[in-house]
């Protein structure tokens, strides 16, 4: 790897940090069902990038899981 890619996982894995303990301050301070939204889609994005830059395949659960996020999130803000 050249100093571009290394830069470039730099830059993710710090950003990756950041985001990490901004979630876990965010459980701290304020109430689950505000906090919840913000890391619904972190595990969705997770998946895509699974999807997009390592070619993978979702299976039947992951697909599953993913819908089971997505409905808990919802209820969780109609509430």
């Amino acid at each position: 790897m050249g100093p571009r890619e290394w830069l470039s996982m730099a830059f993710l894995a710090a950003a990756s940090i950041i985001a990490s303990v901004g979630v876990a301050i965010a459980y701290q301070v304020g109430p689950r069902r505000r906090s919840l939204p913000s890391i619904l889609p972190m595990s969705e994005m997770a998946g895509l990038w699974g999807i997009l830059i390592f070619a993978e395949v979702p299976s039947g659960t992951t697909i599953t899981g993913i819908a089971l996020i997505i409905a808990a999130g919802v209820l969780a803000v109609r509430r």
